[in-house]
Order: C-alpha cells, then structure tokens, then sequence
C-alpha cells in the first residue's frame, strides 16, 4: 500500500514540474520575436484570411499588441499561460493541460479564448478549444 502511495505521489510531481517546464518554454518562446496567425478554424468555417496579415506581438508584462498593416491602428490585450487544473473545465477530459488565454478587443475577440495548447515549439503554436456544444476551434500562431 505504501507502495502505491508512493509511486502515485512521484507521478503527480514529475507530472506537475512537466507541466510548469511547459508553461516557462511557452512564455519564453511566445515573447521572442512577432507572430502571425496561420490558421483559425472558428465553428466550422476557416477564417485564417481574416486574421493573417495582423502582427501579433507578445509582451512579458501580459499585454499583446496587435498591429493591422491596412488600417495601421494598434490593438491591445492580453495574455496568459497556465497549467489548467480546474475540473470543471468542459474543454477536456484530461484536466492537467497547458492552456494559453487571449482577451482581445473587436475586431479581434473571435480569438479569445482559454486556448488548450495541442503543441508547440520555438515557431509555431497549435491550440484547440472544445465548447460546451461540442464544436472545436482551431488556432494556429507562428513566428515572423
């Protein structure tokens, strides 16, 4: 009995730091440099071309800036990067994910969102939201 007590109790620490490494490697890499969305899959319907011409650039303070070549106004919001433990939360059945939020004003609050990090790298993120009625939005940044 001690036994698997033990073991179980290894498994959710490693898993944690897992998780924090995550998150750290996510921020540094999201504030490095200006993004792009390359894809945006919205309630059935892409709307990347919305989106693809904006640059987005991740500050370390948690703000976002948006800039749009064609009406050249700066949009701002914000940003965060947590281990989502809530299990309440409907997007997943594995309550232990990595999520990237977004709050951005109009025309940008169709990407807002508790985004659940499908995977990342240096480059490119992928992120994936599964709402309450069951439809799965896809998002997808990447570096300039």
């Amino acid at each position: 009995m001690k036994y698997i007590f033990l073991v179980m109790t290894v498994f959710l620490f490693l898993n944690t730091g897992c998780k924090k490494k995550q998150v750290k490697k996510i921020e540094k890499y999201v504030v490095e440099g200006n993004w792009k969305v390359t894809y945006f899959l919205h309630d059935g319907v892409n709307e990347t071309s919305d989106y693809n011409q904006d640059s987005y650039h991740f500050m370390s303070d948690g703000t976002v800036h948006i800039y749009p070549p064609i009406i050249q106004v700066l949009f701002t919001g914000s940003w965060s990067c947590a281990k989502e433990t809530d299990s309440s939360d409907d997007d997943l059945s594995d309550d232990n994910h990595v999520e990237f939020n977004l709050v951005l004003p109009t025309p940008y609050d169709e990407l807002s969102d508790d985004w659940e990090v499908e995977s990342y790298s240096e480059n490119k993120i992928e992120l994936k939201d599964k709402s309450s009625d069951g439809s799965v939005d896809y998002l997808t940044i990447e570096k300039i």
